[in-house]
C-alpha cells in the first residue's frame, strides 16, 4: 500500500477491485486443488489459508461499515499486535474448513464487497471526516486495504511461491 492517493472515485474503486481480483484469480487458476492445500506459501499458511484470511478481513470490513451505517462506532484495530492477534484468530477459525467452502466464501465475499461499495453513499466513502472513528482517513482506504491492496499483497506471495516450487 505504498501509493500516495488522496482521492478515489467509486468507479476507480470498483475498477481496482476488479483488476486486482482478476489478477489474483489468474494466479489461483494456475494451481491444482492439492497445491492450494500445501503449507508454506506465507509462513505455514497454504493458499486455502490465505483465501480464508482474505475472506475474514472482508467480512470484518463489512461488519464495520454496516455498523457505521447504523451510526455505531465499529471495533477497530489500533496496533500491529492487534492485527497479528486477529490474523491468528482468523487462522484458527478457518484452518479446518474444506477448500470448496473457502472458495465459495471467497467468491461471495468479493460480491458482497462490490455491492457494499455500490450501496455506500459517495460522501461516506470519500469524506475524510465523515466517520470520526476513522481518524481523518476516508472509508475508501479501508475498502482498498481489505480488497485491492490485500489481493495484490497475497497474489504476489502466491506467485513467488509457485515460481519457487514449479517442477518440485
Amino acid at each position: 500500500m505504498s501509493e500516495q492517493i488522496t482521492k478515489m472515485s467509486k468507479a476507480e474503486m470498483l475498477h481496482r477491485m476488479a483488476q486486482e481480483r482478476a489478477r489474483l484469480e489468474a494466479a489461483l487458476a494456475a494451481l491444482t486443488p492439492a497445491q492450494m492445500l500445501l503449507p508454506g506459501v506465507e509462513a505455514d499458511w497454504s493458499v486455502k489459508d490465505i483465501l480464508a484470511h482474505i475472506v475474514s478481513w472482508e467480512m470484518f470490513m463489512h461488519q464495520g461499515i454496516t455498523a457505521a451505517w447504523r451510526g455505531e462506532t465499529p471495533h477497530t484495530l489500533q496496533t500491529d499486535a492487534e492485527v497479528d492477534q486477529m490474523n491468528a484468530a482468523f487462522f484458527r477459525e478457518n484452518k479446518d474448513r474444506a477448500l470448496d467452502d473457502v472458495l465459495a466464501a471467497f467468491a461471495d465475499a468479493y460480491e458482497q464487497s462490490r455491492r457494499m461499495v455500490l450501496d455506500t453513499p459517495d460522501a461516506d466513502l470519500m469524506e475524510a471526516e465523515r466517520f470520526p472513528w476513522r481518524q481523518g482517513r476516508p472509508l475508501w482506504l479501508l475498502v482498498g486495504g481489505n480488497t485491492w491492496w490485500h489481493y495484490e499483497e497475497h497474489r504476489q506471495s502466491i506467485e513467488r511461491w509457485l515460481a519457487q516450487n514449479q517442477g518440485a
